[in-house]
């Protein structure tokens, strides 16, 4: 924990608290749960890590930039998930899994289809 960079700082520290609580079955979070919550994006979503830093102009889309970030999102929910809808929309924050359900089918994003 010492050796994560928090480039956020204290709001990042706290995301990663509340994921690695949700993630974890444990009354207490260990080691292992925040290690988990902290795991790096991989190279393909660095545009994720900081979406500010998007060229605008000429062919930008702040819709189309957002629904990109919204689909990564529920697709690593999915796949951190294991495919339990359930736990991948408490990974999100959202109240139950329909809303999770109603974004994948309007995404068309197929939960057996994550890799």
């Amino acid at each position: 924990m010492v050796r994560h960079p928090w480039s956020g700082n204290v709001r990042e520290l706290y995301n990663a608290l509340i994921q690695a609580a949700v993630m974890t079955e444990d009354p207490e979070i260990h080691a292992e749960d925040l290690a988990a919550a902290t795991v790096e994006m991989p190279s393909c979503c660095d545009h994720m890590k900081d979406p500010a830093g998007q060229p605008l102009g000429d062919g930008f889309s702040l819709d189309d930039h957002l629904i990109s970030i919204q689909k990564e999102y529920l697709r690593r929910a999915m796949q951190e998930a294991d495919g339990v809808k359930a736990k991948a929309a408490r990974l999100l924050g959202m109240k139950n899994y329909q809303t999770l359900d109603a974004q994948l089918k309007r995404f068309e994003i197929d939960w057996q289809e994550v890799e």
